[in-house]
């Protein structure tokens, strides 16, 4: 990102005119277009004057409440700003960092071989510079495939905290992108669930925008985001708790870093549809022997197609094998004796929309006139007596859900367009007694029992399921 490029922008979002932005920086109009055409920039001594000048001048003119989805097109990963004060921080930061790309192209200075340190200390910077590099990332490279390798700290409150705040603005920006999340395998062995339940949180949120693969890694104290190829930014932490942003840009440590990345003890968790398919063709008694184990429970923050028939999965596929692997999942799930939970957000996601989802399928959809027969066929599961199993849970958890076995639980995941679809398998049981303890347990203000007079006044559309 050069500062040309980005005050071209700017100006457009603000909606102002260049000899306005011109003469609020006491420039002339030919010496605005000089940088706008990259034929000038500021010299390095009136640097921080031109950058203060240039983001008070543009957060007077955008900052309102939920004014951080206007930068789409520069900044595809973005934070909410909290006030004006927010925004022209994060606006001088951009701007430094803009400038400081335009004067090391001008002056040929290679950062690969810069002597020169730096970093950033502060919730804030730490912030701003997540979002302003990972951006530039993105929108540089639009329509090439792009791997990042990412290590969260979320044991720590303060990264965490920034973590949350991020938000990812313009789909489109983000489908060539395989994002490989590192976490430490032996969570998955500890009895404190806070770090599991971020962790399902993060990857939830991340799902809707990235492909995403989980790798089980040996316990270590390094957090980094490596964009391969371009930078390495490393989180600390000073002692008081201040987070520290680090970045590195030296080619030669880049490789070296990355070589270390995939040759330490790390394994694989996450499946792809046409993964799961391969494994499935390849061994199809692997996936019966799973079956007659049966499922112990199953989550849904989405809306699973459990009432789907044989034929209508037939028609959804060309792959019989898959077809008949799913129908005889579904039937296990309403036949046996396994805990259902779904979400009320699910429950209204369909109604509003149609569509169900059956997992290395596709959604099947339904139009408004038959989506309440659709329903009704789980009357004849419900006259079996199984009202006892069913949960219906109050959750911001989306696009999800846990299919739990006895010794490991499937996690499954799919975007808003229900184009990617992964399968990260947990071999573990942490996953199922965490969801168990969080909607389950007697005493749980998220969930309410399910009874057959509920469910009847529900499809008549007589009551509205509000936990909150």
């Amino acid at each position: 990102m050069k500062i040309g490029f980005l005050l071209k922008e700017l100006i457009i979002i603000a909606k102002k005119q260049k000899t306005d932005f011109a003469l609020y920086m006491n420039m002339t109009p030919s010496g605005l277009s000089k940088i706008l055409s990259e034929k000038g920039f500021p010299v390095m001594k009136e640097r921080k004057i031109f950058t203060k000048q240039a983001s008070d001048y543009f957060a007077e003119a955008i900052y309102a409440p939920g004014c951080y989805w206007k930068f789409e097109n520069i900044f595809p990963v973005i934070y909410d700003f909290e006030s004006k004060d927010d925004l022209q921080s994060f606006l001088s930061y951009a701007i430094e960092y803009a400038l400081d790309n335009t004067f090391t192209e001008e002056n040929n200075i290679n950062l690969d071989y810069s002597e020169r340190g730096y970093f950033y200390l502060g919730r804030r910077p730490v912030i701003s510079l997540l979002c302003i590099t990972l951006s530039n990332f993105i929108v540089n490279n639009l329509n090439e495939p792009l791997e990042i390798y990412f290590s969260a700290p979320l044991s720590d409150s303060s990264y965490y905290r920034l973590f949350q705040k991020i938000k990812f603005v313009g789909y489109a920006k983000f489908k060539n992108i395989t994002l490989n999340y590192f976490f430490n395998k032996e969570i998955l062995n500890d009895s404190n669930k806070i770090y599991l339940n971020d962790l399902i949180l993060l990857i939830s949120k991340l799902q809707k925008y990235f492909r995403i693969n989980l790798w089980e890694s040996i316990s270590s104290t390094s957090y980094f985001l490596f964009l391969k190829g371009y930078i390495l930014l490393t989180f600390d932490l000073q002692i008081n708790g201040t987070p520290v942003l680090i970045p590195i840009h030296h080619k030669s440590y880049l490789a070296i870093f990355y070589n270390s990345l995939i040759q330490r003890e790390i394994k694989k968790i996450s499946y792809s549809r046409e993964e799961i398919i391969h494994l499935l063709e390849e061994n199809p008694e692997r996936f019966n022997n799973l079956l007659e184990q049966g499922v112990d429970s199953v989550f849904n923050f989405v809306s699973i197609g459990y009432l789907l028939n044989k034929k209508e999965l037939d028609a959804a596929t060309n792959n019989s094998l898959v077809s008949e692997t799913i129908w005889k999942l579904f039937c296990s799930i309403l036949s046996e004796k396994t805990i259902f939970a779904v979400s009320i957000a699910a429950m209204e996601k369909f109604v509003s929309f149609g569509k169900v989802i059956a997992p290395l399928i596709g959604p099947v959809y339904f139009p408004s006139n038959e989506r309440i027969s659709y329903l009704q066929r789980l009357d004849s599961y419900l006259d079996d007596g199984n009202h006892s199993k069913i949960k219906i849970i109050n959750s911001d958890l989306s696009n999800i859900a846990m299919f739990c076995f006895q010794d490991f639980s499937i996690v499954y995941m799919i975007n808003d367009t229900y184009e990617n679809e992964i399968f990260h398998v947990f071999r573990t049981d942490k996953i199922k007694t965490l969801f168990y303890d969080e909607y389950i347990k007697d005493d749980k203000v998220s969930s309410v029992d399910f009874s057959e007079d509920l469910w009847k006044a529900y499809q008549k559309g007589l009551i509205n399921i509000d936990l909150s």
